[in-house]
């Protein structure tokens, strides 16, 4: 998970998340009666519930695009496995085209592992 600017579109989307929740307590708070210990609670945590609403968004939203990414990769990468295999078996083709498939392959497999340890550098600050 290398580290990357939030989108415009994030942001307006946290945003909107956070306030929509905050609202909503506030909404929620004008139900108790006036002097209520409930309502005054809400009413101090409408605020809070904005900012980590915001902020868990922003994470979600980050772990759901690493987790769609991953799974695009591997599935990508076993339709070339499974493309090579079936190349490779096949006596028609010639042995270059063969070698080459199996080497785009391996960059491939390559390729998904740096992606795996930057995202660990990343985590550990290397």
């Amino acid at each position: 998970m290398v580290a990357r600017r939030s989108s415009k579109g994030d942001q307006v989307g946290g945003g909107l998340a956070g306030a929509t929740g905050g609202t909503s307590l506030l909404a929620l708070a004008q139900l108790f009666p006036e002097g209520s210990n409930v309502k005054q609670i809400a009413q101090f945590m409408a605020p809070t519930l904005t900012v980590v609403l915001s902020l868990a968004w922003a994470f979600a939203l980050d772990r759901l695009r690493v987790y769609f990414a991953d799974r695009q990769l591997e599935a990508e990468l076993k339709k070339a496995e499974n493309e090579c295999t079936r190349t490779v078996s096949d006596p028609a083709i010639a042995q270059k085209t063969k070698d080459e498939m199996q080497k785009r392959v391996e960059a491939l497999r390559l390729l998904k592992f740096n992606v795996h340890t930057d995202r660990v550098e990343s985590i550990v600050g290397l």
